[in-house]
């Protein structure tokens, strides 16, 4: 298989809602003037006018296409599953003798976070997740731009 060879791993289905569900989904106009805020002891995630910011406080802010934030909570979903996991330009890799994690942004951005920077970062891409309608805008985002799985 043409993935495994130049170790890619597709981003899996079970993260996507049905293609009924994404083909119907048309408030795409809606959610790009989006203002939407999440936050947690360590990290601050916000939704603006079609961008999404991380801040990992007193550290790093990164900024994101709105198109990327779906690969990139996939990453962060995988996590567990693939040592040294990558998509797009994100990688993940877990020191588990440290208890870090190094997260990189678009090959060139890396930021070390702690066990408590990580869970607050992966308790706010659950809540994101649970809502139903953002998650079918990031999905249909991503499809939109990349045009894969």
């Amino acid at each position: 298989m043409i993935f495994s060879s130049l170790d890619l791993i597709p981003l899996s289905s079970i993260y996507f809602s049905s293609l009924e569900e994404l083909f119907k989904f048309e408030k795409k106009s809606e959610f790009e003037k989006l203002e939407l805020a999440f936050e947690k002891n360590n990290v601050y995630l916000e939704f603006r006018w079609n961008k999404f910011d991380i801040l990992f406080k007193n550290k790093l802010k990164v900024s994101l296409d709105v198109s990327e934030v779906f690969p990139f909570f996939v990453l962060i979903a995988k996590r567990e599953e693939v040592d040294g996991f990558s998509v797009l330009g994100f990688r993940i890799f877990q020191d588990k003798f440290k208890d870090l994690v190094n997260l990189t942004f678009d090959q060139r951005t890396t930021v070390m976070l702690d066990k408590d920077e990580f869970d607050d970062l992966i308790e706010l891409t659950k809540k994101v997740s649970e809502d139903v309608e953002l998650w079918l805008y990031l999905q249909k985002t991503y499809l939109n731009r990349y045009g894969f799985v």
